[in-house]
């Protein structure tokens, strides 16, 4: 780094996933499907092998222990979230369109892909409007934003706030979401654990 400027090689990790449009922009929250996650993964350690060959069959060990971790985490994932397949979720910010890929969950979302802004009354008010009419009955925020003024306005609304899902950044050492393959199954786990939740109160209600 020299003069602010970047002189190494830059890798597009991402080049052989399949991204996803939200609008006019590129959603870039593809490592919620754990599919992409490995795609990074193997970008990385072909590129790497390529720089240093001596070290090929190293980076080739351990792209297959984290392809079997990934393949056995989505594995789990699956079979967890099977029972809610279809169902609807509401989150602060749209970064679950992967994870609506992988699993069959699909999330209603305030702020769209940018949470920098506040929301105006009248986005609130017809966003609410949409939660009832598509029945969403369960809340996610996230560990990357302060959402208490947003749960405030949402406390009269009957919904069930899940735990903080994370979508952009990973918990410190000792939280949920450590590493890659802790966040993958700590947020399939608190999404369904939401939705058997509302799921069970919606039932004990007719």
């Amino acid at each position: 780094m020299a003069g602010g400027q970047f002189h190494g090689e830059i890798l597009d990790v991402s080049k052989n996933v399949k991204a996803l449009q939200n609008g006019p922009y590129t959603d870039p929250h593809a490592w919620q499907n754990p599919e992409n996650g490995l795609s990074y993964a193997q970008a990385i350690a072909d590129r790497f092998s390529q720089i240093y060959p001596s070290k090929k069959e190293t980076y080739k060990k351990n792209l297959e222990t984290f392809e079997k971790n990934v393949h056995e985490i989505m594995a789990q994932n699956m079979n967890l979230l099977l029972p809610y397949k279809g169902q609807k979720a509401l989150s602060t910010h749209e970064a679950f369109n992967y994870f609506t890929q992988a699993y069959g969950i699909h999330f209603v979302s305030f702020y769209g892909l940018n949470t920098d802004s506040e929301l105006p009354p009248q986005k609130i008010k017809s966003l609410l409007e949409l939660v009832k009419k598509e029945k969403v009955n369960v809340l996610f925020l996230e560990n990357s934003k302060n959402d208490s003024a947003l749960k405030n306005l949402l406390k009269n609304e009957n919904l069930i706030i899940g735990q903080p899902l994370f979508s952009d950044a990973l918990s410190n050492s000792t939280g949920p979401a450590k590493d890659y393959f802790e966040l993958l199954k700590y947020n399939a786990k608190t999404v369904a654990d939401a939705l058997k939740k509302a799921n069970s109160i919606t039932q004990g209600q007719k």
